[in-house]
């Protein structure tokens, strides 16, 4: 008898010794989102997903016909913004270190990371065509070696 309330009182000790683990493991987890959302914030401060949005559209307008241009303006203003931001903080998150988003955030807000988020829009624009033209083309490719298998 006196074996069991033994055995009985150290299993309820480690019961609560890990469960006292596990809340500090909580509260460390809790520590690391907390910071991680804070380098996300300092993130965006520095590049603005709106920004980013208005630049990509400024850029992607460049290669548009005159004459579509205003369809797709009016396709950019109906997109939802905070629906992109969402997905993009979520996806920082999920496969970035806090210490990564610190990384981007500093440079960002640096005099070279402002360069390159003026210069960004020029070279996508210049990048765009040429990117489609080698996906229209390799589309192609594919396309006519299925036409010749059948």
């Amino acid at each position: 008898m006196k074996k069991r309330l033994v055995l009985a009182v150290v299993m309820t000790v480690v019961a609560v010794l890990n469960s006292f683990a596990w809340a500090e493991q909580g509260n460390q987890s809790d520590k690391a989102d907390r910071a991680k959302d804070a380098a996300i914030k300092q993130y965006l401060k520095a590049a603005p997903i709106d920004a980013m949005l208005n630049d990509a559209m400024t850029g992607f307008l460049k290669m548009v016909p005159p004459d579509s241009k205003q369809t797709i303006e009016d396709t950019f203003k109906a997109v939802d913004r905070k629906k992109i931001a969402d997905a993009m903080i979520a996806s920082m998150k999920k496969h970035f270190t806090t210490s990564e988003i610190n990384s981007l955030a500093k440079f960002y807000a640096s005099p070279d990371g402002k360069e390159v988020m003026r210069k960004m829009p020029a070279m996508q624009a210049e990048v765009l065509p040429v990117l489609q033209g080698e996906i229209s083309a390799a589309m192609m490719g594919v396309y006519e070696k299925t036409k010749q298998k059948e």
